[in-house]
């Protein structure tokens, strides 16, 4: 009997672990007030819009891009273009110089930066937008690019 309850323990505690952990592989990241970026994979993502029905939103970038930090400092943080991303997207942050970033970069014909892409949930390009964009003229182009998706 004790060791009956001893493996009962060992796999509840287990499959506890394993629920946690695949929760946290595939939740999303915002502080408080911002975006909610994805943090998963790629591929996470994908299945995560078809989960949703909703499209993605990609913002493609370079540690060393100042037009890219401009963005972040200022479109990215207008609370119009926040809720609007948030409400409508599945939204993800991808350097292009790590991890899955190179192959995106080619198969998105990604050419300077910031490129803003917006994907269907197969991932497929249904809208760009190559570099800056203030606040206004970015959710403006978002609802182009959602109209495109439904």
């Amino acid at each position: 009997m004790k060791k009956v309850n001893i493996l009962a323990l060992t796999i509840a505690l287990a499959y506890s672990i394993l629920v946690l952990s695949f929760k946290s592989a595939h939740s999303v990241a915002s502080d408080a007030k911002g975006i909610n970026y994805f943090t998963g994979s790629f591929s996470e993502a994908l299945e995560a819009a078809k989960e949703a029905k909703k499209p993605i939103f990609m913002d493609a970038y370079t540690d060393w891009c100042g037009w890219c930090k401009k963005l972040d400092k200022t479109t990215f943080a207008d609370e119009k273009v926040i809720q609007y991303l948030n409400e409508n997207f599945i939204n993800i942050k991808m350097n292009m110089e790590q991890g899955e970033g190179p192959e995106l970069e080619s198969r998105y014909r990604v050419r300077g930066y910031p490129t803003l892409l917006f994907l269907n949930e197969s991932g497929k390009e249904i809208h760009k937008i190559p570099g800056f964009v203030g606040a206004e003229a970015f959710v403006s182009e978002a609802k182009i690019a959602l109209s495109k998706f439904k």
